[in-house]
C-alpha cells in the first residue's frame, strides 16, 4: 500500500461532494490531516491499495473507510 496525500479539493472530487459539504459534515474533525510546510496547505492522509483498486482513509479513532476507484 502506498501512503498518499490528498488536498481537500481532491477528496471532494473522489466522494463527489462540494467543498462546503466537506466542512458541514465535519470530515476535518476525524480524518488525519497534515499541514504542508511553507505552503500552509492542508492535506488528508490516505493509503492507496493498488491490488484491490481502493483508497483507504483511516480516522483518528482507528476506524477505516474506503472508496473503490
Amino acid at each position: 500500500m502506498l501512503e498518499i496525500e490528498l488536498s481537500i479539493q481532491e477528496f471532494c472530487s473522489i466522494f463527489q461532494i462540494k467543498k462546503h459539504q466537506y466542512y458541514a459534515k465535519k470530515f476535518n474533525t476525524f480524518l488525519h490531516i497534515r499541514y504542508k510546510k511553507r505552503k500552509y496547505k492542508k492535506v488528508i492522509l490516505a493509503n492507496l491499495d493498488i491490488k484491490n483498486n481502493k483508497i483507504i482513509f483511516k480516522t483518528k479513532n482507528n476506524n477505516t473507510f474506503s472508496k473503490i476507484l
